[in-house]
């Protein structure tokens, strides 16, 4: 499963939010700073839409996660 969060996005991403059945995730201008665990291990691709501008610190991305920028 697919799912985008879109510039504006202003929830509060808490672990167990995503499903496990994330596969892909594409993160705009979102307005809440990630945590970890946010974004399950299940998540294989990331794509960094343009306006996304946080710092992602060590551990916020799954490990097997391939992160784009677009």
């Amino acid at each position: 499963m697919n799912v985008t969060l879109e510039d504006g996005f202003n929830q509060k991403l808490t672990p167990g939010i995503l499903p496990d059945s994330v596969g892909s995730l594409d993160l705009g201008d979102i307005k809440q700073e990630l945590i970890i665990g946010s974004i399950p291990n299940t998540v294989t691709n990331i794509f960094l839409l343009e306006g996304f501008n946080q710092k992602l610190t060590p551990d916020i991305l799954p490990e097997n996660a391939i992160t784009t920028r677009e």
